[in-house]
């Protein structure tokens, strides 16, 4: 990407200041109870709830995710990982601001799969009909397919697809790769989830999903080569695709490939209004001499998320680089007070404080600096361009529905 398609992207991302609309119902979907005598089919409540909470999704309907369900119920002070009451899942879809919650059971062998569910209006708490599917577990897909198109049929959702299309969406993944892919999320280590997902992988290289949880595994450790290799092919419907971009933004970010982190980072900063994206494509366009749109996606993240210390600390770096010492030292002394153990703030500070002639307070400050741990000498011997700093812990996004387009 040159450099003025580079603007281009840029001018554009900041003329946009809001999301699209979700969809009209949004559904939530729970691990569904299980009832079986044997151990090896431990992965299907948990793998029909994914399975039909993505084929939904593709298919542009609301659906609540995994994380964001997990995130939820963290919310409402349970253990994300414990079965929880009928009540307690209500109580969690009442919260979530989800239309339809699908409570679901299967149980039975191998042979001879039974499946059933239910779907409560949120609203008004109105328990629907029972919805069931049955066949041998090597059938799954195609009964988890027709369940999808029999909620769409039960809500009156199905007026715009015919029962072809939705059955283009059935789960091409066989079971074993999709087995190992949902005991995944309940593996012992990080070794053993590495493992499963790398086993989903092999001689399935089309599955989204599993790519998009090992790129977040390598993402976790920092190893952003091999974070980007499996993100690049996280792109399937159904995944949320705001935090795949801001994953494998960073990731070029901290591979030095910085066009390619402005491409991914961008669109959904201004999107979302996402204060880490917005702060990590300042820091990225500011690193390639872009200041002025590095000024304003630092502003746009601070006003987000004015608490943050190491967006204001950014945002005080970038002042002072375009010439506003005066802006760029009130911030900093408003800031400090809040986070006096950030070395970086101090840093700045006395960064600013020297440029604007004040040596003994700048001493002070660089003092300060040192003791919590800041290389001065470090700093000083690289651009000041490259002091600022990007969050790689994303914070939630407050959103139901399909992942924007």
């Amino acid at each position: 990407m040159n450099r003025v398609a580079t603007r281009f992207l840029i001018v554009v991302a900041l003329g946009i200041f809001c999301c699209s609309a979700a969809g009209a119902r949004t559904f939530l979907f729970f691990p569904f109870d299980e009832a079986f005598s044997e151990g090896a089919l431990d992965w299907v409540g948990e793998g029909m709830a994914e399975s039909l909470t993505g084929q939904l999704a593709a298919l542009g309907i609301g659906a609540v995710g995994r994380d964001a369900r997990l995130d939820l119920v963290e919310r409402n002070d349970l253990p994300p990982s414990a079965r929880l009451s009928r009540g307690t899942m209500i109580r969690v879809a009442q919260s979530s601001g989800a239309d339809m919650l699908v409570l679901g059971r299967c149980g039975g062998t191998e042979r001879d799969l039974q499946i059933s569910l239910r779907i409560l209006d949120v609203a008004s708490l109105k328990l629907g009909g029972r919805i069931t599917a049955g066949g041998p577990v090597a059938m799954l897909p195609q009964l988890e397919n027709e369940l999808v198109w029999r909620i769409l049929v039960h809500t009156g959702l199905d007026a715009g697809f015919t029962r072809e299309s939705v059955a283009a969406r059935t789960r091409k993944v066989p079971n074993p790769a999709w087995a190992g892919y949902i005991r995944s999320f309940y593996a012992p280590s990080e070794k053993e989830q590495a493992r499963l997902l790398g086993e989903a992988i092999d001689g399935n290289a089309d599955f989204p999903a599993a790519h998009f949880q090992l790129g977040r595994l390598y993402y976790q450790n920092r190893q952003w080569p091999q974070a980007v290799a499996h993100l690049l092919k996280a792109t399937g419907d159904g995944l949320p695709r705001w935090r795949r971009d801001f994953w494998l933004g960073n990731s070029f970010l901290q591979s030095g490939r910085l066009q390619e982190a402005i491409r991914m980072l961008a669109p959904g900063a201004f999107l979302l209004q996402h204060p880490p994206a917005l702060n990590n494509l300042g820091v990225t366009c500011l690193r390639i001499g872009e200041d002025t749109a590095a000024a304003y996606a630092f502003a746009f993240a601070h006003a987000h998320s004015p608490g943050d210390p190491t967006i204001g600390t950014n945002l005080a770096l970038v002042r002072g680089i375009r010439g506003d010492s005066g802006g760029a030292l009130a911030a900093l002394d408003a800031a400090i007070p809040d986070y006096p153990e950030s070395g970086m703030l101090h840093f700045i500070r006395g960064f600013l404080l020297r440029a604007s002639g004040d040596a003994g307070r700048a001493a002070d400050a660089f003092e300060r600096a040192r003791a919590l741990g800041v290389s001065l000498e470090r700093l000083e011997s690289s651009d000041p361009r490259s002091w600022t700093r990007p969050v790689l812990q994303e914070h939630p996004v407050e959103r139901v529905g399909p992942p924007p387009k």
